[in-house]
C-alpha cells in the first residue's frame, strides 16, 4: 500500500509540475521555484531558433546556373528597419527565400524607379519567413523593407537567385 501511494505521489508531481514546466507552463508555481520552468522556456526558445534556422533550407531553393545569386544577413535591432533592393528589368524574375530569427518582423515588398515613387507587391505584420518569385513590374529597384517591432535583435537571412544586375543594402 505504501509503495502504491509513493508511486502515485511521484506520478502526480511529474504530471502536475515537471511535464508542464518543461513546456513553459507552471500552474502550481513549484516549477519556477525548482528552476524547471526556466529550463522549459529555454528549451522552447532553442526549438524556435532551430526551426527558424531551418526555414531557408526547408524550401526547394537551389541557385540556377548563369544567374545572379546572393545570400545576405540583415541585423535589425529593436524598433529599427532595413531595406534590401535588387536592380531589375521589367519582366525579370528572381526567386527568393528569407527567414527572421528569432523573429517575427513586419515586411513591405515593393519597388520604385525614377518615375515611380512606390509600387507595392506585398505587406505583412508579424511574419517569420517568406519565399517565392518576384517579377519586375518595370525597370527599377525591387525588394524588401523589414522592421523589427520586438524587444530582441532579429537577423533576417535573405537568399536570392535570378535576373538582376545588383543587390543593394539601403540604410
Amino acid at each position: 500500500m505504501v509503495l502504491i501511494a509513493l508511486v502515485a505521489g511521484v506520478a502526480t508531481v511529474v504530471v502536475t509540475v515537471v511535464l508542464p514546466a518543461e513546456r513553459g507552463i507552471d500552474p502550481t508555481g513549484i516549477g519556477a521555484a525548482l528552476g524547471l520552468k526556466e529550463m522549459g522556456e529555454i528549451k522552447i526558445e532553442l526549438a524556435r531558433q532551430a526551426e527558424a534556422d531551418e526555414a531557408p533550407r526547408a524550401s526547394a531553393f537551389r541557385p540556377d546556373a548563369g544567374m545572379m545569386f546572393d545570400s545576405v544577413e540583415v541585423v535589425l535591432p529593436p524598433g529599427e528597419g532595413r531595406e534590401v533592393k535588387l536592380a531589375m528589368r521589367s519582366g525579370a524574375t528572381v526567386r527568393f527565400v528569407w527567414a527572421a530569427r528569432p523573429g517575427p518582423v513586419n515586411v513591405d515588398q515593393h519597388a520604385d524607379a525614377a518615375t515611380i515613387r512606390y509600387h507595392g507587391y506585398a505587406k505583412g505584420t508579424g511574419v517569420q519567413a517568406d519565399s517565392g518569385t518576384l517579377t519586375g513590374a518595370f525597370d527599377g529597384m525591387h525588394g524588401w523593407f523589414w522592421r523589427n517591432r520586438g524587444t530582441d535583435t532579429v537577423i533576417v537571412t535573405l537568399r536570392t537567385n535570378g535576373h538582376y544586375a545588383e543587390l543593394k543594402r539601403l540604410p
